[in-house]
């Protein structure tokens, strides 16, 4: 099944990329998976991709860090925080600079995990139609 909607995923653990690539290619949707923000960035200037979804955690950038430049760069792009370990003040400080539309906890809720891609993507596709 081919599809137009895209995701990029990024986390530096392995498990966390392809347990969540799984889980979102059976949707039937193009899912990639990068390990660093440094990949994430080689992905995004070569293909327009309609969510990304980042961990907060990662050795070269934290995840509000790079959903930052994520924003400002391709704000077409919409984004989803992973973690397991942020407070409140991360969790505020992530939607301050990035304007991220959902934070996600780890470990996720699979049914939750698909929902929240189902919308993001159907409104990134809405936001490509309007402009």
């Amino acid at each position: 099944m081919t599809t137009r909607f895209s995701i990029l995923l990024v986390d530096d653990d392995l498990h966390v990329l392809k347990s969540v690539a799984r889980i979102l290619g059976r949707q039937g949707w193009q899912v990639e998976t990068v390990n660093s923000a440094a990949a994430a960035f080689e992905r995004l200037a070569a293909q327009d991709f309609y969510v990304v979804i980042s961990d907060l955690r990662m050795p070269d950038v934290d995840g509000i860090e790079f959903l930052s430049v994520v924003a400002r760069r391709y704000p077409k792009t919409l984004q989803v925080l992973l973690s397991g370990s942020a407070d409140a003040e991360q969790r505020q400080r992530a939607i301050d600079e990035c304007d991220i539309r959902y934070f996600l906890g780890k470990p996720w809720d699979v049914e939750e995990l698909k929902s929240v891609t189902d919308r993001l993507l159907h409104e990134a596709e809405y936001m490509r139609m309007s402009l």
